[in-house]
């Protein structure tokens, strides 16, 4: 006997999948925010937009295995394709306006601890090399002194 869903069950998957398409969107714009803090280099959008596709594939076919057994139908994945559009139209937008203002304001926080801790160490790690350079260009000097005088004996 061949089960055919019932209207209702068709409604509650295809709602499912609305909100399925709607956490894909969410998954986009970590992967987007991701993308402005690492990155802006053309390859690298590439390799993450081919791994969010990759993640969004492996989620979305384990939700329809759990969902549905499985089975494929056209109203799940219009589901899924319209709640992704929901989200990227609304709250995506707040969101990434949302993340840019968080990776600005991380980025001013880095700046100035790296002004405050990480440019006086840097500047004592270069005052000793040169102090070193100066020592080995001291003994260089006597060497070639040296190298010269036992050459003329």
């Amino acid at each position: 006997m061949i089960y055919l869903p019932t209207i209702a069950d068709q409604t509650k998957v295809f709602m499912l999948s609305l909100g399925m398409g709607f956490i894909l969107g969410i998954l986009y714009d970590i992967f987007r925010i991701i993308r402005l803090i690492i990155t802006d280099k053309p390859k690298a959008f590439i390799l993450q937009d081919i791994l969010y596709f990759v993640v969004c594939t492996l989620v979305s076919f384990l939700f329809l295995l759990s969902v549905n057994n499985g089975k494929v139908r056209s109203f799940e994945l219009a589901g899924e394709i319209l709640g992704w559009l929901v989200y990227y139209f609304s709250f995506g937008t707040v969101a990434i306006r949302f993340g840019n203002l968080v990776i600005s304001a991380v980025k001013r926080f880095l700046k100035f601890v790296f002004r405050i801790f990480i440019r006086p160490i840097t500047n004592i790690f270069s005052k000793i090399t040169g102090f070193f350079k100066k020592i080995i260009k001291f003994f260089i000097k006597k060497l070639k002194f040296l190298l010269k005088f036992y050459t003329r004996v």
